[in-house]
């Protein structure tokens, strides 16, 4: 008798009786009906069946065929389609593609009387990007065995045996529906002063086929198939003259569970194994779920009933089988730790980590383009001093202000040219224009003695120069301080009074042009400003500002486009916060109607994903027209998700300074809307699109603000 047929023996016990193989197909049927009927039917049916014996392997198969880890055996070994935990590599190594956390498994099994020890620890540690890997080490040792000669005469009664199998597995997933995986191991085996070694090699497969069919669901995502190969590469022992290879096997099995309720949860699995050498083997299991706490198992282990339970606690499973020996009852007690993150939470913290980079570089590049801008504009500025080109000067720097009205260089600069602009207009005699940038000058700067002086000797001689009265000279000067401080209301009476009282004063005429022309400008460019709001969602302050456009333009046709689009922006918004407070929220304008996120199927997430990623490629590569169109898209589903209100904020805001660098006003005003219609609250793009619309009011007015 070989050293494997005595442990073979004493494992699995004697051989079976004849005409099991009726028992073996009556227990398959059974089986095959419970999968197919309520999980509770089917526990009351696997219990039932009748304990059977399956063909004997005549002590070709190695003690590690068993299997190990308690939950498995628990289930009569029917785990091909489960593997779920970190006996996985043992049962089929394509089940290790979908674990998600690290995990530590370990049992000790004695069986009383007999010698016998069983050791099995297992360490699996999963990674989102690399896949799983794994590491398990087997044991089993007998002591006592006699050893005896041909007459059968006894010659040692205390020999020991001992086997360990060390195996290193891999698996991997490929989305939902399959995972692959395979592990190579080690056999190691000493007996009564003999010993030797080989490798071996297992395969696994495991699909959700309803999954890989295209349906999607949760049932869907329950059903469970797995194929196992065992000893692809058959490791082959030579003790003494014989070389025993362990028998290549084949595993199918399939598992479904169901819950019922939210505190019950039921699981049928089934599996058909074929080794070589050996009769086909039926495993059955059931499994019921209390409250994710507490687990009662049953299974029939090629016709041996086996039974177990498990009880969790936060991140601790122990886990207790129990197997109807023919040579005794074996009892099983092994505990399982799950630690650390899983691999969805590793890859979202992954993709954050990475997103936050590409974020940093996105604001970094949008700082230095706006440095780079506002340096751009001081310096051609600073040129256009030098050159005594005041007109130009002051167009940079209303520029620059568009950018950064707060920027500490600004005044100096601005004060410098309107004194400049001032002098020259007075040496030419238009007294009048000198007066308002002398007025500009020193609101900026009122220590300016140079301002100061000059203002007065432009005021005097715009009064010489118009034979105006004390008292027409104050209500000229009156009208012109009021211009001066954006009082167009009141400029254009007095300078109307001006005229009615002296009617020859061209001064007076001129600035009464000057003034309605400045009123229409600025009324359209407020409407525009209003129209931006309500677009945005900011309908109670495009009001305001709507009501100051009318005052100034009742009759230009934005006033009238502005009104149009503030009624639609009340209307939707009104609409809105009706069917909000019937939902039980309470948004406040497009931004927060904006973190409602829709209800999206998991194959929409994920497409939601892949566009959101695409862009942030985009962007981080600099092709910021692709990264507009793809967050525009992720930004139209679902307006609050991650950071794709942030991203597509700062590309219009950088895409419009590009624009107001060429020269390309227009352009800019219509990008920095985009800006504020994603984020209406955010200060620098309202402050970037009121300004910019003011400019263009400015802009119109120049030519004409010289009298």
């Amino acid at each position: 008798m070989t050293a494997r047929t005595i442990q073979r023996r004493a494992w699995f016990g004697p051989a079976p009786r004849a005409g099991s193989s009726a028992a073996v197909r009556r227990l398959a049927a059974a089986t095959v009906t419970l999968l197919t009927i309520t999980t509770l039917s089917a526990l009351s049916l696997t219990v039932a069946v009748p304990a059977v014996r399956a063909a004997d392997d005549a002590g070709v198969q190695s003690v590690f065929v068993h299997g190990a880890g308690n939950r498995a055996l628990a289930l009569g070994g029917a785990y091909a389609a489960l593997a779920d935990d970190a006996s996985a590599p043992i049962w089929n190594p394509g089940g290790l593609g979908w674990l998600q956390r690290k995990s530590l498994y370990a049992t000790h099994t004695n069986l009383i009387g007999m010698g016998f020890s069983e050791q099995f620890g297992s360490i699996v540690v999963p990674n989102w990007r690399l896949g799983v890997f794994s590491l398990t080490l087997r044991s089993f040792g007998v002591d006592g065995i006699e050893q005896r000669d041909d007459r059968n005469a006894l010659l040692n009664d205390n020999l020991s045996d001992r086997e360990t199998e060390l195996a290193v597995g891999y698996g991997r997933h490929f989305g939902a529906a399959w995972s692959v995986g395979g592990t190579v191991k080690w056999q190691h085996q000493k007996l009564a002063g003999y010993s030797d070694g080989a490798l071996g090699m297992d395969l696994g497969l495991m699909v959700r086929p309803l999954l890989a069919a295209g349906v999607t669901s949760e049932p869907a995502a329950a059903l469970r198939m797995g194929l196992a190969f065992r000893n692809v590469v058959q490791p082959t022992l030579r003790l003494d003259s014989d070389n025993v290879p362990d028998p290549a096997g084949i595993r199918l099995g399939t598992a479904w569970s169901h819950p019922f309720g939210e505190n019950l949860t039921a699981l049928a699995t089934l599996d058909v194994e074929k080794t070589q050498y050996v009769n086909t083997r039926l495993h059955a299991g059931l499994e019921v779920e209390l409250a994710h706490l507490l687990a009662l198992r049953v299974g029939t282990h090629a016709g041996d009933l086996t039974a177990g339970m498990g009880v969790s606690w936060r991140d601790l499973t122990l886990d207790y089988a129990f197997e109807d020996n023919p040579i005794e009852p074996v009892h099983r007690i092994g505990l399982q730790l799950d630690f650390g993150s899983t691999t969805s939470e590793q890859e979202q913290a992954a993709l954050a980590a990475r997103e936050q980079e590409v974020q940093q570089r996105l604001v970094d590049a949008f700082e230095a383009e706006y440095q780079q801008q506002m340096e751009q504009l001081l310096m051609s500025a600073r040129t256009a001093l030098a050159a005594w080109r005041y007109d130009e000067a002051m167009r940079l720097l209303a520029a620059a202000s568009v950018l950064d009205p707060d920027h500490p260089d600004l005044d100096t600069l601005e004060a410098a040219a309107l004194r400049g602009e001032a002098e020259r207009l007075a040496e030419a005699g238009n007294y009048t224009a000198a007066v308002i940038s002398y007025r500009r000058c020193l609101a900026i700067d009122p220590a300016d003695t140079s301002a100061v002086r000059g203002l007065a000797a432009a005021r005097q001689a715009s009064d010489l120069q118009a034979a105006r009265s004390d008292e027409l000279r104050l209500l000229f000067a009156t009208s012109l301080e009021a211009y001066t401080d954006e009082d167009y209301l009141a400029a254009r009476d007095g300078f109307a009074e001006c005229l009615r009282r002296q009617p020859g004063d061209a001064e007076a005429a001129e600035m009464l042009r000057l003034t309605e022309r400045t009123m229409g400008l600025r009324g359209a460019a407020l409407a525009e400003q209003a129209r931006a709001l309500a677009v945005a969602g900011e309908w109670q302050q495009a009001e305001i500002v709507l009501s100051d456009a009318a005052a100034l333009a009742p009759n230009d046709p934005a006033v009238a486009r502005a009104r149009r689009a503030l009624e639609i922006a009340r209307d939707r918004d009104t609409g809105q916060a009706g069917a909000a407070a019937g939902a039980g929220t309470s948004p406040t304008g497009a931004a927060a109607s904006a973190a409602i996120s829709p209800d999206l199927s998991p194959a929409q997430r994920a497409a939601l994903e892949d566009l959101y990623r695409s862009g942030l490629a985009a962007a981080d590569a600099g092709h910021h027209d692709d990264a507009i169109r793809y967050w525009e898209l992720v930004w139209s589903i679902d307006p609050g998700y991650q950071q794709v209100n942030e991203n597509l904020k700062r590309e219009y805001l950088a895409r419009g300074m590009e624009a107001f660098a060429t020269g390309n006003l227009d352009q800019a005003v219509r990008d920095w809307e985009q800006a504020v219609r994603i984020d209406p609250e955010d200060p620098r793009a309202r402050g970037y699109l009121q300004r910019a619309l003011d400019q263009q009011a400015r802009i119109q007015q120049f030519p004409e603000e010289t009298p």
